[in-house]
C-alpha cells in the first residue's frame, strides 16, 4: 500500500457576538487524519466539524464554506450553503441551532471533488448568527490529510450483489453522530462505520428474497458463504447471537462490538482491521490466532445484531472495535451491472446503489 501524507489547514470562521466570545466556541476536526479516499466520481472527504458551544447564548449556523487548496495554497474548489433563496441551501444542515453548553457534529456537505485535483489543505468557514449580531472570528485548527492510502480488497460474497448502502453523504454509516449526548455516554467517540458497507445478495431475477420478508430464510443471501476480502490473521470471533435482527445496546460500554451481531475480525496489517458482521449464528469456521487467506471461506451470511434484514456487513477499521475510526477500501476484480452489461473493474470503488459481481 503506498501512502502520502499531505498537510492541511481546516479554518473554521464563527459569527459571534453579545455574550459569545473566541473562547466559547470551541471546534475540531474529526478524524485526526481525514482521507482523500478515490471514488467513481472523484476523491471524497468524509470530514466532520464538531462544535460546542460553551457561551451563555443561543448560536445558529446562518452558512458554510468549503474551500480545498493545493500545496502552494490555490484554491482548487470552492462552494457554499448559505440563508440566500426562498429555500436556501443551508436548510439541508441539520441540527444548525446550538444551545448553551451543547455541542453539535456538521458532516461536510461537499466531499467530492474532481480527481485531477492535487488536493493538501481545506478551509472550513462557518458563520453562526447570535441573537441577531454578527461580528466574525476566526479559529484556525490544523490536521494531517492521508491521500493513496485506500486499502485494496476483493467482494466478501459470490454471486450478484445490490450495495444497500455504501458510505455517501446519504449512507447511514456516514450519517452516524457521535456528537449526540447520549452516544457519547457509551464512550464512543468516533466513527468506525465512516467507510462502511452493506451487501445484499440478489437472484437471477434481482429479488432481495422470495416470500414473507420478515422470514430470515427466504432471503436470498442467508446462508451464504462468506470470504476473507485480504490476507491476515483472526483476532476476534463471536457466533453465539441469534439470527433475529436483536442486540442488548445496554452491553455496549462493556462489549462495543455486540452491535456487529456474530463476526469476524481480520488483523491485515498494523493499524488495518477488516471487520465482517451480522454473520448467521454458529457459522464462523475460523479460531483466534488463525492466518486466512483472501478469497477463503471463512463464515455464512445471517442476520445477527443489529441488522435489519440478512446481509454482510464489511468495513475496515484502525483497531479491532467499534470504537475504532473507519479506513477506506477499494475493491478488486469485479463486474459492476448496467442492464444487460457487464463493466469489468480492475480496481475502484462500489457506492449505494450499485449492482455488482466479483470475477
Amino acid at each position: 500500500m503506498r501512502r502520502l501524507i499531505v498537510w492541511c489547514a481546516f479554518v473554521l470562521a464563527f459569527v459571534l457576538s453579545g455574550q459569545a466570545a473566541a473562547q466559547d466556541i470551541n471546534a475540531r476536526i474529526s478524524p485526526e487524519l481525514p482521507y482523500a479516499e478515490p471514488v467513481r466520481q472523484g476523491q471524497a472527504l468524509n470530514f466532520d466539524v464538531i462544535v460546542a458551544n460553551q457561551s451563555q447564548a443561543m448560536v445558529e449556523l446562518s452558512s458554510i464554506e468549503v474551500t480545498y487548496l493545493d500545496a502552494r495554497g490555490s484554491v482548487l474548489f470552492q462552494r457554499e450553503a448559505d440563508a440566500n433563496g426562498s429555500n436556501p441551501s443551508i436548510n439541508t444542515m441539520a441540527g444548525r441551532v446550538i444551545g448553551v453548553g451543547e455541542g453539535r457534529m456538521f458532516f461536510n456537505p461537499f466531499p467530492v471533488i474532481a480527481p485531477e485535483l492535487a488536493v493538501s489543505s481545506a478551509r472550513v468557514r462557518m458563520e453562526f448568527s447570535v441573537e441577531g449580531q454578527d461580528a466574525t472570528l476566526e479559529v484556525i485548527a490544523n490536521r494531517d490529510v492521508r491521500r493513496d492510502a485506500t486499502v485494496n480488497v476483493r467482494l466478501p460474497l459470490r454471486g450478484n450483489l445490490l450495495v444497500w448502502s455504501a458510505h455517501d453523504l446519504m449512507a447511514h454509516h456516514r450519517r452516524f453522530d457521535y456528537a449526540i449526548p447520549d452516544v457519547r455516554a457509551f464512550g464512543i467517540n468516533s466513527n468506525s462505520g465512516r467507510y462502511g458497507y452493506d451487501f445484499v445478495m440478489l437472484d437471477s431475477e434481482g429479488r432481495r428474497f422470495v416470500g414473507d420478508e420478515n422470514d430470515a430464510e427466504n432471503w436470498v443471501g442467508f446462508n451464504a458463504p462468506v470470504m476473507a476480502p485480504g490476507d491476515g490473521v483472526v483476532v476476534e470471533v463471536r457466533s453465539d447471537m441469534p439470527d433475529n435482527g436483536e442486540w442488548d445496546q445496554s452491553q455496549i460500554p462493556t462489549d462495543p462490538n455486540i452491535i456487529f451481531g456474530n463476526h469476524i475480525i481480520i488483523e491485515h496489517a498494523p493499524g488495518q482491521f477488516f471487520v465482517l458482521a451480522h454473520l448467521r449464528q454458529n457459522s464462523p469456521s475460523v479460531r483466534v490466532g488463525e492466518r486466512v487467506r483472501q478469497g477463503q471461506v471463512i463464515a455464512a451470511l445471517g442476520h445477527s445484531g443489529s441488522s435489519l434484514f440478512p446481509h454482510l456487513h464489511f468495513q475496515a477499521i484502525d483497531s479491532p472495535s467499534f470504537l475504532g475510526e473507519g479506513i477506506p477500501s477499494n475493491f478488486e476484480n469485479f463486474d459492476r451491472l448496467a442492464g444487460g452489461a457487464a463493466i469489468r473493474v480492475r480496481r475502484g470503488s462500489v457506492e449505494t446503489g450499485d449492482y455488482v459481481r466479483p470475477r
